[in-house]
């Protein structure tokens, strides 16, 4: 079964726009609670407010549904485009219509035509957000019309007379006020949005880039470090026998270095792999309980020649775990080495294991070294993410081991204090999804 693509490659720009929107979509909130807070002063006799409670409700209770209705077409996974365009020009209507039943030209209720276009400035760009302005304004300017005509009876919110057929000049002023700030406010923020857009575009083709030409690096690095680590074993078989005490440990620690810059480029041509979900999962049945036996034996003398304590309480049999038996060995052994490297002279790690009810397996590796302070706890599975406390290394351990876990549909944490040791948990199902 393939990993899920979408765990470690960026999102897609419809999905970031999807979230935007989900954002934007708040903007029924706002609305909602302008004209709550009218209706409420008007309520109170809070100055001289007398504003219609019936009409504004029903203005309320119509930018709620917009909202609700967007968020559930978001949620069915319909056009992000479409959804942006139907609920702006909603709000536009609705605020519209609000304000006329908020006092004309005497409401400020036309300020929110501007959220609308910075809203629209983001999700639909320049030309579209200067159409839902355009709109905003000639709407603003017809109901000023209406009223100036008498086709539309102002409501008089200040509790004093004002006759809109005899102030012609002061309604054009104030459309002017409203409506060419509005068209240039979806300008300015049009520009500025494609500016983003621009630069989101070259960070990504130059993200992409570094990403290949890594990989490539990476993967030119495994010829010759296989036949380094070739020579370096034949040495061993050839010589081991002739060589001084002082010799054969050097060799020994070439060795060692060797393999593990092998399996440094494994890990990171892997990491890469599963962040651009190319990683293909081939579960079969493992036998967990020799599994573990078998990742425990490997570091077991690397403990001991640190002069650390390693304990394995694996005392339930786990059975059967269908998963990917490298991948999971490469997590244990992952796991263990950071807990040997962190951890000094004398201390202790421990690896156990035992299952949650018939359906998963929970596995703890915990050591008595230097923590991790608990506002690392989550920055440690990013990738080049590792704790800022004089801990080495590359950032790829445990990054690689977040995103094998849960490909396999399993979860990963920590419980840690600074100074205080560490334990890592991970569950896996026990069966294959």
């Amino acid at each position: 079964m393939a990993a899920q693509p979408e765990r470690g490659a960026p999102p897609s720009e419809d999905v970031e726009a999807g979230r935007d929107l989900r954002n934007v979509l708040f903007v029924g909130s706002l609305t909602t609670l302008v004209f709550g807070a009218m209706i409420v002063a008007s309520e109170s006799g809070t100055g001289a407010l007398q504003i219609p409670t019936l009409e504004n409700s029903i203005a309320a209770l119509l930018a709620a549904l917009v909202m609700g209705a967007g968020l559930l077409a978001l949620k069915l996974r319909l056009s992000v485009r479409g959804i942006a365009w139907g609920c702006l020009l909603a709000y536009t209507l609705i605020v519209s219509y609000a304000i006329h039943y908020t006092g004309g030209p005497q409401t400020p209720v036309p300020s929110l035509y501007l959220v609308i276009v910075v809203a629209a400035s983001f999700l639909l760009g320049r030309r579209d957000a200067t159409l839902i302005a355009v709109l905003g304004a000639a709407c603003y300017g017809l109901v000023l019309l209406l009223e100036y005509t008498g086709a539309l009876s102002m409501v008089m919110i200040w509790r004093y007379d004002f006759f809109p057929h005899e102030r012609g000049e002061l309604l054009l002023i104030n459309w002017i006020a409203v409506a060419f700030p509005t068209i240039l406010t979806a300008q300015l923020t049009g520009v500025l949005s494609e500016r983003l857009q621009r630069t989101n575009v070259h960070l990504r083709e130059s993200e992409r880039l570094r990403e290949r030409l890594t990989r490539m690096v990476v993967h030119d690095l495994r010829s010759p470090l296989t036949a380094l680590i070739g020579g370096l074993e034949i040495l061993h078989v050839m010589l081991a026998k002739e060589m001084s005490a002082d010799q054969l440990r050097v060799l020994e620690g070439a060795r060692r270095s060797g393999r593990s810059l092998t399996g440094l480029v494994e890990e990171m041509l892997e990491v890469g792999r599963m962040e651009a979900g190319e990683m293909e999962l081939k579960h079969e049945a493992v036998d967990f309980d020799r599994l573990l036996v078998e990742s425990f034996k490997m570091v077991e003398l690397s403990a001991v020649e640190e002069g650390l304590k390693i304990e394995a309480e694996l005392n339930e049999p786990i059975g059967t775990v269908f998963c990917n038996r490298r991948l999971i060995r490469r997590v244990l052994a992952n796991l263990l080495n950071n807990a040997i490297k962190y951890t000094s002279t004398g201390g202790t790690v421990t690896l156990s294991a035992r299952k949650l009810g018939k359906d998963a397996v929970l596995v703890k590796v915990a050591d008595t070294g230097v923590g991790i302070p608990p506002q690392y706890h989550q920055r440690v599975f990013e990738t080049l993410g590792q704790a800022d406390q004089g801990r080495r290394g590359t950032g790829l351990g445990l990054p690689f081991c977040k995103m094998t876990v849960e490909a396999h549909g399993g979860e990963i944490w920590i419980e840690s204090q600074d100074e205080e040791g560490c334990a890592f948990y991970f569950t896996l199902p026990v069966s294959a999804f």
